[in-house]
């Protein structure tokens, strides 16, 4: 029974020994910032782009047709002192 055991260790020993080398992982690409820069609604919906100020804060958005020129909507965001969104105006040309 002890001879059995013991031969079974030593097979499963050599079997991860000979087992196949990994493989270097692909290192993760490097997270400098958490904005949100752009979004797109689907093949041929809006694009939306985001603008940011020093701070960090949105300062306007902008939604894109494309392919149109009629499409297109802006907004400016407008913060007090503390940080906290007071109003958004809407631009649409």
């Amino acid at each position: 029974m002890k001879t059995r055991l013991l031969s079974l260790a030593l097979v499963l020993l050599l079997m991860m020994g000979c087992s196949k080398e990994k493989e270097e992982a692909t290192p993760e690409p490097e997270i400098t910032s958490c904005k949100l820069m752009e979004t797109k609604d689907g093949d041929g919906g809006f694009t939306t782009t985001y603008h940011y100020n020093e701070q960090g804060i949105i300062t306007n958005i902008i939604s894109v047709l494309p392919n149109t020129t009629h499409n297109v909507y802006y907004y400016d965001l407008v913060y007090d002192a503390s940080g906290k969104l007071v109003e958004a105006i809407s631009k649409i040309p």
